[in-house]
């Protein structure tokens, strides 16, 4: 991709989006026989959209377990649930909500049976591949291209998806513990832990918040007015 094909491809982008008045899903593809730069879908980008910049979500393991197979690790998060080896569309009728779904690849028509699962492992792709960007639009962790996954994993058997430690994205045996930290960005600026937060964080908090709303002139100036003193 040269320079001048990004920035075209951000034009396309902004486009779109202003077409549609809201965030939006795209894929691309550039031609290996003409160089062009072709959109091939669009949709609503239902998942980053709505999530709050003002908070980060982190998942930690507390304990290790049994890796039965490993792959790219997509999106950062952490599963627990029952496989589920679907080879073929047959399968998916057997399929449950909160399941793992293991499949060798996956197609678009399996995408009702994705939105109802807690993690997504498939013997091939990458980072880019489907399954990989509807895991991420979706909020579930995915590890594509672990290798043998629908051999190494029984229907039945609980797992552990965890996308969190790095790269390499791992499935446990077991269920593995893990919690998730969230971290208020706002009041990392007041320099106050958000994960513990003590009854002289909350009023420093309060009276920030007053502090904005009377510089936003929607707050009462003087103290014993209903503000925070």
């Amino acid at each position: 991709m040269t320079d001048g094909e990004v920035l075209r491809l951000a034009g396309y982008a902004i486009r779109i989006e202003d077409h549609y008045g809201q965030p939006m899903d795209i894929e691309w593809a550039k031609d290996g026989l003409d160089s062009g730069l072709y959109i091939v879908q669009a949709r609503p980008e239902t998942v980053a959209s709505q999530r709050t910049a003002l908070e980060l979500e982190s998942f930690v393991p507390e304990a290790k377990g049994t890796v039965l197979a490993s792959g790219r690790a997509v999106d950062g998060r952490m599963a627990t649930g029952t496989v589920r080896v679907v080879t073929d569309a047959h399968h998916l009728s057997a399929f449950r909500p909160g399941d793992v779904l293991v499949a060798d690849t996956k197609t678009p028509d399996w995408e009702p049976v994705m939105k109802t699962a807690a993690a997504i492992v498939t013997n091939r792709g990458g980072r880019t591949c489907h399954a990989a960007i509807v895991a991420r639009e979706l909020g579930i962790p995915a590890v594509a291209g672990a290798e043998r996954a629908t051999e190494a994993l029984r229907d039945g058997q609980t797992v552990t998806v965890s996308c969190a430690e790095d790269e390499t994205g791992k499935v446990y045996d077991g269920a593995v513990p893990f919690r998730v930290e969230r971290l208020d960005l706002f009041l990392v600026r007041l320099g106050i832990d958000s994960i513990s937060l003590t009854p002289d964080s909350v009023l420093k908090t309060l009276r920030a918040v007053v502090e904005l709303e009377r510089k936003l002139g929607r707050a009462p100036r003087e103290p014993g007015t209903g503000g925070v003193s």
